[in-house]
């Protein structure tokens, strides 16, 4: 079997959500090839309806402990240099995404700390965004929200009560390593 077929049918066992955001990250032949495969299995017949899918966002989500702040609520919190670390190495594609989940109070200086040119890209990736999936921002919120705890370990502590901290996965640390699963079974 091709590695485009074998890819095809790990997406076909996602979710809707899941499998939609991870063919919009890959290049348009790969996306194209990968989605007629896709077709194709609907086609045969095979459903993914009773199938659980893989989720993502699940693997990688930020859990607090009864009674501490939620990751949007951290996020929330946030100062204006903390998202500036957390975001400074990211895509301005993905700052866009953040940024237009929410007004964030943070979210003018934050940008403001770019270079002029980066500033552009980030407010232009933010105005072409419409509806973002459901799994793409719970994801995104999740591990933002680890990321931030993880950047004030007094501020964990105080918030998160005492204990293991949450496992802290870049978001582009777990795209890179869907894009490489993908790229894997596409070789």
């Amino acid at each position: 079997m091709s590695g485009h077929r074998q890819a095809a049918v790990a997406l076909h066992g996602l979710s809707r959500q899941d499998k939609d955001w991870i063919l919009n990250e890959l290049p348009s032949g790969d996306r194209e090839l990968l989605q007629q495969y896709l077709d194709e299995l609907e086609e045969l017949g095979f459903s993914n309806e009773d199938a659980s899918g893989y989720d993502f966002a699940e693997q990688l989500a930020f859990t607090a402990p009864k009674g501490a702040l939620s990751a949007i609520e951290h996020l929330r919190t946030a100062s204006s240099m903390q998202m500036f670390q957390i975001l400074e190495g990211e895509p301005a594609s993905l700052i866009g995404r953040v940024l237009a989940i929410e007004g964030w109070n943070w979210a003018d200086a934050c940008v403001g700390m770019f270079s002029s040119v980066r500033q552009e890209q980030i407010r232009l990736a933010k105005s072409q965004r419409s509806e973002i999936p459901l799994a793409q921002k719970d994801f995104l919120l999740n591990t933002l929200g680890a990321r931030l705890a993880a950047l004030a370990p007094e501020r964990q502590q105080a918030d998160l009560g005492a204990g293991e901290p949450s496992p802290v996965v870049s978001v582009r640390q777990a795209l890179s390593r869907i894009r490489h699963t993908v790229s894997r079974w596409s070789q």
